[in-house]
């Protein structure tokens, strides 16, 4: 008979529970190497730990084990189920650009009408 509860094979590393819990709140891959201060190859590296520790072959495969392991909060995973225009805007989104900054020049630049 298949066993589904997951299991944790070796214990998350601080970081790895940090990057876990960013990508639960719903920061994406870029956001959270801006926010860990840590390259996109270390973050790539740190979720296959993560992935060969809760035994996981995706990020939403990890995050869902983590939450029958109570490893994150519940709370944190109620965020990725709103729909993303309601989801809060995380604070290293850029903001959408206004229409007035659109192109001002009409005709290409170093030349006269």
């Amino acid at each position: 008979m298949h066993n589904t509860q997951p299991q944790l094979y070796a214990p998350l590393g601080k970081r790895e529970l940090e990057m876990l819990k960013l990508a639960v709140t719903g920061h994406s891959n870029k956001e959270i190497t801006n926010i860990m201060n840590i390259k996109i190859s270390t973050l790539y590296k740190m979720w296959g730990s993560v992935f060969y520790k809760l035994a996981a072959n995706n990020s939403r495969q990890a995050i869902a084990a983590a939450q029958q392991l109570n490893i994150v909060h519940i709370g944190m995973i109620a965020l990725l189920t709103l729909p993303a225009i309601a989801r809060p805007r995380s604070p290293m989104r850029p903001l959408p650009r206004p229409a007035s900054t659109a192109r001002i020049y009409s005709t290409p630049l170093g030349t006269h009408a």
